[in-house]
């Protein structure tokens, strides 16, 4: 149950990662001032998070926190990171500290739940979901979280009305299969979850989102940003359009800066994993060329990848002599299944002139 993260403000407009978001911004951010407040350190901290400096950010974390001991957005924010580190124990004194200093974000209740069942203490989990739902009545994400915990300790009951509850408040995010009374999940003669056929570009462009990811709301501060996808357990996704003019003979180019700056980037990975890319090449769909670039971080000598996070795919295409560009991630979460309904989404692209 991880999740991903992005810059949003708090409701004491402080700002931190979001529990559902993506990942994005590839910008070094710029240095800050000598006599940077804990703001700025936050705010850069969280820059440097989004270009893969989880080291970086951690020490801007360090010292906005203790420039200002009593604000709890550095502690919030460095628990974000120390989760994409794997310091799961960290991340949790973390969401705890910036809990005790008064945090209302329901986000910092919810990931403390996600990190508490990494540390199969369930129980923990389920009291932390609770009081996200209690300062957020309507997070459905917490409501699944809870039910997915409660079937697993047998709580049908419990379970059934959690998932009933989250289906009401999101209908994406839950199938009708999730329930623990349902004799079988919803699916396809192959055992793959049905979902939803997502329209886009006055709908030119179409592509199949399983029924366990779920529609973002728009945000009207991001024109270029498509749509927005949460899925299970921290995967996420998007659709760009016109970030920059891209013509289809640049496209080659593009993809060779991209993977370029994705391979240097990832200098927050351990010493003994590398970032392993499974395909840059120019691809044709239905006539149109797309770069298809996918990568995943592996340890150094292995081959499988299958149980690895932060499986990534992106194709970017040349669209009205725009750049448009679907990018999915399974973030931290290490499922085959997701990494296969990964695959399926981006199979399923389908754009017409």
């Amino acid at each position: 149950m991880a999740q991903g993260w992005c810059a949003i403000p708090t409701a004491a407009s402080v700002t931190t990662w979001e529990s559902d978001e993506k990942q994005a911004g590839k910008t070094p951010p710029a240095p800050a001032e000598p006599d940077a407040s804990d703001g700025d350190l936050v705010t850069r901290g969280i820059e440097k998070a989004k270009n893969g400096d989880l080291d970086g950010a951690i020490a801007d974390f360090d010292r906005a926190a203790e420039l200002d001991p009593k604000n709890d957005a550095p502690y919030y924010n460095r628990a974000q990171a120390k989760r994409l580190k794997n310091d799961t124990a960290g991340a949790i004194a973390d969401y705890t500290k910036a809990i005790e200093l008064g945090s209302t974000n329901p986000a910092a209740y919810n990931n403390r739940g996600n990190a508490r069942v990494e540390n199969k203490d369930r129980d923990g989990a389920i009291a932390d979901y609770t009081r996200a739902i209690e300062l957020k009545p309507d997070y459905a994400r917490a409501y699944y979280n809870r039910a997915t915990l409660k079937k697993e300790k047998g709580d049908a009951t419990g379970a059934a009305a959690d998932f009933k509850r989250a289906r009401m408040l999101d209908p994406d995010l839950v199938s009708e299969g999730s329930a623990p009374d349902s004799s079988s999940n919803r699916g396809t003669a192959n055992g793959e979850a049905t979902g939803t056929t997502v329209s886009l570009l006055d709908g030119k462009l179409k592509l199949d989102i399983p029924s366990d990811f779920s529609r973002d709301a728009d945000d009207p501060k991001s024109p270029k940003t498509l749509a927005k996808f949460s899925g299970p357990d921290g995967a996420w996704g998007e659709v760009l359009r016109g970030t920059h003019g891209l013509m289809p003979d640049k496209l080659e180019g593009y993809l060779k800066m991209r993977v370029a700056e994705y391979s240097k980037g990832f200098n927050w990975l351990p010493k003994d994993s590398h970032l392993q890319w499974l395909k840059k090449d120019i691809v044709t769909i239905d006539g149109r060329k797309w770069a298809d670039w996918r990568y995943v971080p592996t340890l150094k000598g292995t081959k499988d990848y299958s149980h690895s996070p932060v499986y990534t795919r992106f194709l970017t295409t040349s669209y009205k002599g725009q750049l448009l560009e679907i990018t999915f991630t399974s973030n931290l979460n290490t499922a085959p299944e997701l990494k296969q309904k990964i695959d399926h989404i981006m199979d399923s692209v389908h754009l017409e002139e």
